[in-house]
């Protein structure tokens, strides 16, 4: 699994640097954790691999426009080929803070994505 990506700087139309992108740890077999913050209001979906080439189009985002919340989320991967839409999850500006993502991709059929809300931005 590679990268979390969330535009950067204050514009949320600033792009994606994958250069810059967190990445997760394998905590298992095909279980995979990170921390992330999200200082603001924007969205984000997952890189299946680690590439900063721009050829890697093999997404986990979900299947739609989602609202980010804590909990489970399920989660849809695509392919280059499939030709599904650039769908992503919302952050919407009062969920700000630091977040424990931990992407379970066991079952390629239902790959979740579990939340836990460490702490609030100050």
């Amino acid at each position: 699994v590679g990268t979390v990506l969330v535009p950067e700087g204050g514009n949320p139309d600033d792009g994606y640097n994958l250069e810059r992108a967190p990445y997760f740890t394998k905590k298992g077999d095909k279980i995979y954790e990170l921390t992330i913050k999200f200082l603001r209001q924007g969205e984000f979906k997952m890189l299946s691999k680690c590439e900063y080439n721009g050829n890697n189009k093999d997404y986990f985002a979900p299947a739609e426009n989602t609202l980010f919340q804590e909990g489970e989320l399920t989660v849809d991967y695509r392919t280059n080929k499939d030709g599904k839409k650039d769908y992503k999850w919302q952050v919407a500006a009062g969920q700000t803070g630091t977040y424990k993502l931990i992407l379970d991709t066991t079952n390629t059929n239902s790959v979740k994505l579990f939340v836990e809300k460490v702490d609030s931005v100050k």
